[in-house]
């Protein structure tokens, strides 16, 4: 369970004054009626069910997690993730570890993506996520709506 507490945050005031790019997506967020016109967030509460097996001493690994309840965060957006992955995380400090997985967001924008990763000489992680939903961009050719890229050490 997350945000048991249902911690809430101060932020800064949205005003007519307020003159700012920040402050002109805030307004386009708040009438759009994705963001509350408020000084406040609250964490909501969320629960998640994970549920993992390995084989083969712990080298293979198929993971699954799936949030039990839909929230929204700081500016509005509803989520609730389910995700699945495999990983194969071997002995040897030369051959790499890796990973691939496949998560979506069951609420709000339902994106999906697909990810996949290495773990380098048993440290070095490096992970990318696409996803595999396409939108036009400016010169009419089809790109992924979102992706991520994490480089851990």
């Amino acid at each position: 369970m997350a945000n048991i507490n249902e911690p809430e945050f101060d932020g800064a005031a949205f005003n007519a004054s307020c003159v700012s790019e920040s402050c002109a997506v805030a307004g386009r967020l708040i009438a759009a009626g994705k963001l509350e016109e408020s000084n406040k967030h609250t964490m909501e509460m969320q629960t998640t069910a994970d549920f993992s097996v390995s084989a083969e001493g712990k080298k293979v690994t198929l993971s699954m997690a799936y949030d039990v309840n839909e929230v929204k965060d700081a500016v509005g957006d509803e989520y609730q993730w389910a995700a699945m992955s495999v990983s194969y995380f071997g002995d040897s400090h030369i051959m790499p570890g890796i990973r691939a997985g496949y998560r979506q967001n069951m609420a709000g924008t339902e994106l999906d993506y697909a990810s996949f990763g290495v773990t380098l000489f048993k440290r070095f992680n490096v992970d990318l996520s696409v996803a595999l939903d396409k939108v036009e961009d400016e010169s009419g050719d089809e790109v992924p709506r979102g992706g991520f890229f994490i480089v851990k050490l």
